[in-house]
């Protein structure tokens, strides 16, 4: 601002990956299934690439790195 740097002062949110990590641990300790699977994973992969590019997944850029 012409002011100077304006501070936000926020509190940490939880961590938000902690229900997925717990999961996996639980899954590979045998004590439960994990409800995230690679397809799982894959389609909502697929799904946000289309919301971000606007197009189908076979229109994608082959080099997303600059992306």
């Amino acid at each position: 601002t012409e002011n100077g740097i304006e501070h936000f002062p926020f509190e940490k949110p939880n961590h938000v990956q902690k229900q997925l990590i717990q999961q996996v641990v639980n899954s590979l300790q045998k004590n439960s299934d994990c409800v995230s699977t690679a397809e799982t994973a894959l389609a909502t992969n697929q799904l946000m690439e289309e919301i971000i590019y606007g197009l189908e997944n076979k229109d994608l850029p082959s080099d997303l790195s600059a992306y």
